[in-house]
């Protein structure tokens, strides 16, 4: 459940600070216009209320498909943070959910190592499971926005 809290506080860190300051360049060649306040604020919760299913799911004790779930959403959103962490590095300026990124990271690596002897799988399928998360992490995201879009117009 940390990761859960820590993601709602990253994705309203994104959200609070993109509603002040316009983005100039827009990641991933999407519209201006779902970077509004309006449809972004959507899309956030969209993603917090998608990363809330599996992690009430498994702290109610769920297992089987439910910790697969959660792997790959572990996956997706230590690969967020990572992509945070890393273009600060690169680039030496805030972006937006930055300060929020390393405590989420560090939730997604107390998780995935309390679940890991958990989920009754190989070493190797359990990184897949997390390697496919962080591949699905940018189509997840435009999906959200385009979703946010749906339901602010």
């Amino acid at each position: 459940m940390a990761m859960l809290v820590a993601f709602a506080i990253h994705n309203a860190e994104e959200w609070l600070w993109i509603t002040q300051h316009p983005i100039q360049q827009l990641p991933f060649k999407l519209p201006a216009r779902l970077y509004a306040s309006e449809p972004l604020g959507y899309a956030m919760i969209f993603l917090t209320l998608m990363a809330a299913i599996p992690c009430v799911a498994i702290g109610f004790g769920a297992s089987g498909i439910w910790m697969k779930l959660g792997f790959i959403l572990a996956g997706g959103l230590g690969l967020n943070t990572l992509m945070h962490i890393s273009r600060a590095m690169i680039t030496w300026q805030y972006n937006p959910g930055l300060y929020s990124a390393g405590v989420l990271l560090c939730t997604v690596i107390l998780a995935v190592a309390s679940h890991w002897p958990l989920l009754q799988l190989t070493t190797g399928l359990k990184l897949v499971l997390l390697l496919s998360g962080g591949l699905l992490t940018i189509p997840v995201i435009a999906l959200a926005l385009l979703v946010g879009n749906v339901f602010s117009s």
